[in-house]
């Protein structure tokens, strides 16, 4: 929901996080209001400035409110990342209209909390937490009951442990699928990047679903097909990949087998993709580098795609439909479908010019605020009502 501090792919999330501290202080010469009707989930974007004010989140809407909200007898709270500083990020739960924001994770200084992932019963959000390697916890929606996934890698640097990333609950919730790497890393490429599939309750190992050539790809970033068949999933290829630097996203099933490309490399198809609750569409965006003009570096140097657009294709690839159209003046990041299908959230420029978290209805229209803050808002998901 990659949000995804660094970016999504290509490089290890050690060196993502320590690029991300040290160029906050450029962060406001790449922020502005958008023009038009998501992150990993491209991460989290990047922490606010330390100049940045705080402020609250506002109920209001804007100045053209829904006639319609989501029904809430269907459609539950958003869970979401938010910096609370330059270095450390919490998760919050927040009603669609704005109402009821409350955070849920409560973590200690330096300490990255990021991608949540509500359960399909709604009981309990995953998320990845991440210091010097990243983890999967969940966490009780009451905010009880935190827990970690397998060992104890939090500060153990590369390569003596495995990393966790970017949980997504399988429709049974029994599994959740992860980002796994490990091993060297070499020119800013991990070698072992896996999209693994591990036991909700105990961070077992199950299998993993797809794992390319060493030092070639990175792959995760998953959403599942509703009967939980399949998952789709982004590939962002390395230098040695083929193509090199590209993106795309693919589909498998979930036993490993099938493995076939969605779109086209050249539409740079990334971030998190997410299936629609009836199974009918995939919701993506199409993940732009930053340039010389974002942050004045080299664009080898770049931190996050923080631009692009948001797209639905069908499950076969055919009737792809661009539902936003934004330049490249507007952060747009990660994205979720309501429960009932009809909605989306997603996180793009708001106050401040940071990302807030905003839904609209599915054909693009109706689009609103959800949070009004200078703080920075993303990886938005949508979890049921209870």
């Amino acid at each position: 929901m990659t949000d995804r501090w660094g970016r999504i792919m290509r490089t290890a999330k050690v060196t993502r996080i320590a690029l991300t501290v040290m160029l906050v202080s450029l962060i406001p010469a790449c922020s502005s209001s958008g023009s038009s009707a998501s992150e990993s989930r491209t991460g989290a974007a990047l922490p606010p400035s330390s100049s940045t004010p705080s402020s609250t989140t506002a109920p209001t809407t804007g100045s053209t409110p829904l006639a319609v909200w989501p029904d809430p007898a269907i459609n539950g709270p958003i869970a979401f990342g938010r910096w609370l500083d330059e270095t450390t990020r919490a998760i919050f739960v927040i009603n669609p209209d704005g109402t009821g924001e409350r955070q849920l994770t409560h973590p200690d200084q330096a300490v990255i909390d990021n991608n949540p992932d509500w359960s399909p019963d709604g009981s309990k959000i995953a998320f990845e937490r991440c210091i010097v390697r990243c983890e999967v916890w969940t966490i009780n929606e009451n905010g009880s009951g935190l827990k970690r996934l397998g060992p104890n890698c939090l500060e153990v640097p590369v390569p003596a442990c495995e990393d966790r990333s970017s949980p997504a609950w399988s429709p049974d919730g029994r599994v959740l699928a992860v980002d796994r790497a490990f091993g060297p890393v070499t020119n800013d490429q991990i070698k072992h990047s896996q999209l693994a599939l591990i036991d909700a309750s105990t961070g077992r190992l199950i299998r993993t679903a797809d794992a390319p050539a060493p030092y070639s790809a990175d792959v995760g970033n998953a959403g599942w097909s509703p009967d939980g068949e399949r998952l789709v999933f982004s590939q962002h290829d390395s230098a040695l990949g083929n193509p090199p630097g590209g993106r795309a996203l693919f589909v498998i099933n979930a036993d490993g087998t099938g493995l076939r490309r969605l779109t086209v490399w050249r539409l740079k198809g990334g971030d998190h993709p997410v299936w629609s609750p009836d199974g009918m569409l995939i919701l993506f965006r199409t993940v732009e580098p930053l340039t010389n003009s974002d942050l004045a570096l080299p664009t080898e140097t770049s931190l996050d795609e923080l631009h692009g657009n948001l797209y639905t294709v069908h499950p076969d690839g055919t009737g792809l439909h661009q539902l936003t159209h934004y330049d490249s003046s507007t952060i747009v990041l990660s994205y979720s479908f309501s429960p009932n299908g009809r909605w989306i959230t997603y996180a793009k420029s708001g106050v401040g010019g940071g990302p807030d978290i905003f839904l609209m209805r599915l054909d693009g229209t109706g689009l609103q605020p959800v949070t009004r803050t200078s703080l920075w808002d993303s990886v938005p998901d949508w979890g049921p009502a209870r």
